[in-house]
């Protein structure tokens, strides 16, 4: 609705054939515009699409407050104080980094209680989420193959640089500690906003630069809190491990940064799909990869694979059922945020593991890890706060 009364407001008489003709002006010093109705009117028409395109210009440069103080002055009740619908992105996001996490909990708890691997995994969880996107395309009316051919080559690279993505994580695990992997791997939003920045023209705001570093920050506690509280008498609870630097360690490093790298490369291509086609179709076309890859892995790989029992099945099943809607919730998040910004709003699944670990198992929480959880949510929840209140882009 505000999107249509902005584009309203720089609508001239385009129409000779029209008996009614609308002309609004704009007055740069109080920001209001003003409207004026005439059916007899003579109207110069290339006078007032210049000048339509000056004050849509004008207006344009406002910042996102300054913007709805002008339509909330022309349109009492048009602006709401606090919408949800400003920050859908964002939320759906947060429901991402949530289906995430209970991911990997029952990851995590099956590797204790059960034999199934990692790949096993992968195929099951891939195959539910192939089966969500597909019935949810059904339900709509679409089809797989409902998308511009341009679009094809975009699909195809976001199920690779996916598949890649996710593989290279599980890999940089079997190298290095889980701490160092994850603190390595989500450093993708840094390299989404470079990346974004540079091929997509997208800006960030203060907030979400200082955001984006501090949820880093807050990782950096979470996981290697050695590497800032360096000192044992100042930090006794805390023992610097030392990491062999040998040629396991650097492969290790390397895939868990090329695994971010495709991470990164991910929520591009999903940023430059749009809302050209169905949020399903290109998580199914990951899904369908990651299968395919994973089967090829197994078959080729030396990892032992049992059957799986019926609680194994369930639990896969679950997690698959959780990987459709955190992939579901992504794509459209990336519909309507800037891709860093999203990115970002992943580093809640670090907070959120910690949680599960000291609530569920029992791990011991420390005060290095009560500041990084701080440092991770804290302007995370701020910038959707303040989104909703209409107060950032």
């Amino acid at each position: 609705m505000k999107d249509q009364v902005i584009n309203s407001c720089y609508q001239g008489a385009q129409d000779s054939e029209r008996q009614q003709t609308k002309q609004y002006y704009y007055q740069s010093v109080d920001h209001k515009f003003d409207y004026s109705e005439d059916e007899n009117d003579d109207i110069d028409h290339t006078t007032e699409a210049s000048d339509d395109t000056k004050n849509q210009n004008d207006f344009q440069k406002m910042d996102i407050v300054k913007q709805n103080q002008v339509l909330n002055e022309q349109y009492p009740g048009l602006i709401k104080l606090f919408d949800l619908n400003r920050a859908k992105g964002q939320l759906w996001m947060m429901i991402a980094a949530l289906m995430t996490t209970i991911m990997n909990l029952i990851i995590k708890e099956q590797s204790k209680t059960s034999k199934v691997n990692v790949l096993q995994a992968v195929i099951v969880r891939s195959l539910f989420l192939a089966a969500g996107c597909y019935a949810h395309l059904k339900k709509d009316g679409k089809n797989v193959i409902d998308f511009p051919q341009p679009l094809g080559k975009y699909i195809f690279m976001r199920a690779v640089f996916g598949f890649c993505g996710s593989t290279c994580f599980y890999v940089a695990i079997d190298y290095l500690n889980l701490s160092m992997a994850v603190s390595l791997y989500y450093t993708s939003p840094i390299i989404t906003a470079t990346i974004c920045y540079f091929l997509l023209g997208e800006k960030l705001g203060r907030l979400e630069i200082v955001g984006i570093f501090s949820a880093m920050f807050g990782v950096l506690l979470l996981t290697q809190p050695y590497l800032i509280f360096t000192n044992p008498d100042t930090s006794p609870h805390m023992t610097r491990v030392k990491q062999p630097i040998d040629n396991k360690f650097l492969t290790g490093v390397f895939f868990a940064i090329f695994g971010s790298f495709n991470n990164a490369l991910v929520f591009l291509v999903c940023r430059k799909i749009g809302k050209d086609i169905h949020q399903s179709i290109h998580p199914f076309y990951f899904a369908m990869m990651s299968a395919v890859g994973a089967t090829l892995a197994l078959f080729l790989s030396n990892i032992p694979s049992y059957p799986l029992s019926r609680s194994d099945f369930i639990m896969l099943s679950l997690c698959g059922l959780c990987s459709w809607v955190q992939q579901e919730g992504q794509s459209i998040s990336l519909q309507y945020e800037k891709a860093a910004r999203s990115a970002a709003i992943n580093y809640l699944v670090v907070f959120n593991s910690f949680v599960i670990d000291a609530l569920l198992f029992g791990e011991t929480v420390k005060t290095s890890d009560l500041l990084g959880a701080l440092f991770i949510i804290f302007f995370t929840l701020l910038n959707a706060i303040l989104k909703c209140f209409g107060k950032a882009n």
